[in-house]
């Protein structure tokens, strides 16, 4: 793009000017990076590159700014090209990097408390020379791979995993990975007695198997209400996971049992049905005081026990009855 001139018989051919770069920004870039070049001269632009590696695409947005995409790239000068010559600036560097999707991790927890058998896979999008560093917990271990790495023998906790890409110096990606252990087995129970059920409310786990009385259930929600007999009734939970262990529990369900007469005056009547209980403590307290008025213990009871309470004095007391493991609270009445 040479300009000619004729002028009273001169040819006059005036080459295109020469290109300056002044600046850029930014100086630091990642491939696919929008750079904005200033300088003179810069029409028709034909050509950049960062550091030897050509632009992705160029855009001349004036004589004096230019915009260009970084390709490939590394790291030195930057060069531009026009019709009046190549001008070059130093100063660029490229940074290394990968699609924030290239690493995928997933972890699988270790099996039981206190075991080392979690493990956490790392797949990359991108076959390329990695390197997994992996610290915390006492572990300090570095594993290359290519496309995919299992690391294995990991406890409970909390470790930091670092990537790095032979011959990019510059690049480091790192994620926090957490392996989890199952926690304590854990049973709380909750008998309704006027429905002869009991509720368990279990955690720990993600499958329950539970035996009453013989029969099996099982339980993904944790959550579960089963019928009781009357009398013993003989509770076991597990896991799928051996190392978790068995609570065992045992429920008792009497047969209703009814104080009478309500009022009452000089005898006291409980009626245990026909259940045999091996041993029973009655105490009477003063519901004005708190007081102990009346306590006595009964061996081997079956039917009704008959109480001396003449020595009360008219008025509202509350009624323990104590029987083996299990107990039984009233409110009775004397005239």
């Amino acid at each position: 793009n040479y300009t000619v001139t004729y002028v009273a018989g001169t040819l006059t051919i005036t080459p295109p000017p020469a290109p300056v770069i002044t600046s850029f920004t930014p100086q630091n870039a990642i491939a696919g990076t929008t750079v904005t070049i200033t300088g003179t001269n810069l029409t028709d632009a034909s050509a950049v590159s960062f550091g030897g590696a050509a632009a992705s695409s160029v855009t001349v947005n004036s004589p004096t700014s230019v915009s260009a995409v970084v390709g490939s790239g590394s790291s030195g000068v930057i060069s531009l090209t026009t019709p009046g010559g190549t001008t070059t600036l130093p100063g660029f560097s490229f940074v290394y990097s990968l699609p924030a999707t290239n690493f995928r991790l997933s972890t699988v927890s270790a099996t039981c408390k206190g075991s080392a058998n979690g493990s956490v896979t790392i797949d990359a999008a991108k076959n390329l020379n990695y390197t997994a560093t992996i610290t915390g917990n006492g572990v300090n271990t570095s594993y290359p791979f290519v496309q995919k790495k299992v690391i294995s023998a990991l406890a409970a906790g909390t470790y930091q995993l670092c990537i790095t890409v032979a011959g990019q110096a510059g690049y480091r990606q790192c994620f926090d990975v957490v392996i989890t252990e199952p926690k304590d087995l854990s049973l709380y129970s909750t008998v309704n007695e006027d429905q002869n059920t009991v509720t368990l409310n279990l955690d720990g786990a993600n499958q329950y198997s539970i035996r009453l009385n013989g029969v099996d259930y099982s339980s993904s929600t944790g959550l579960i209400t089963l019928p009781l007999a009357e009398g013993t009734n003989s509770l076991q939970v597990s896991t799928d996971k051996l190392c978790q262990g068995v609570i065992e529990k045992t429920i008792t369900i009497l047969k209703r049992i009814v104080p009478f007469p309500d009022p009452f005056t000089n005898m006291l009547k409980i009626n245990f049905g026909s259940q045999n209980i091996s041993t029973i403590t009655v105490e009477i307290f003063s519901v004005a005081d708190g007081k102990t008025v009346y306590s006595k213990k009964f061996s081997n009871i079956s039917g009704v026990l008959q109480l001396d309470v003449s020595d009360l004095k008219s008025g509202i007391f509350a009624m323990h009855v104590h029987m083996d493991n299990h107990e039984k609270i009233f409110k009775i009445f004397k005239k």
